[in-house]
């Protein structure tokens, strides 16, 4: 069976530390083939320090999807009271309401966050540009 593709907007770009970008701002004239319609494709943008550095840097796209359901330590695009960032996501066994957002090399300190106030959206790809 032959895998069809469609042509899928890179919504925005994303910061790796958290600068404050509405994620719908602005689609921008690059494209990516993505298979589901219930993925999407953000671009890393600039930051002065990375928290998820090497794994992924400015300019990469990463591929989120959101039927994927996010464990502990996947990948994550999160979004809450206008704030965005990639962080590794960690699962607090004792308390359901909350979800901890950690950086890969320890640059950013965690964030706590409600799990009522944010989208979590597992990455599933991350094309690499840089």
């Amino acid at each position: 069976m032959e895998t069809k593709y469609m042509k899928t907007p890179i919504l925005t770009e994303i910061p790796a530390l958290g600068e404050n970008l509405p994620l719908n701002e602005g689609v921008q004239k690059n494209f990516i083939a993505l298979e589901n319609s219930h993925q999407f494709a953000l671009r890393v943008s600039l930051a002065t320090e990375e928290g998820l550095y090497p794994i992924i840097r400015a300019g990469d796209i990463i591929i989120c999807d959101t039927k994927a359901k996010p464990e502990d330590r996947d990948i994550v695009a999160a979004r809450w009271h206008k704030n965005e960032v990639i962080r590794l996501l960690s699962i607090i066994p004792n308390n359901p309401d909350k979800y901890l957002l950690l950086s890969y090399n320890n640059t950013e300190p965690p964030r706590l966050v409600s799990r009522e106030e944010t989208a979590i959206y597992k990455v599933v790809l991350i094309k690499k540009f840089s």
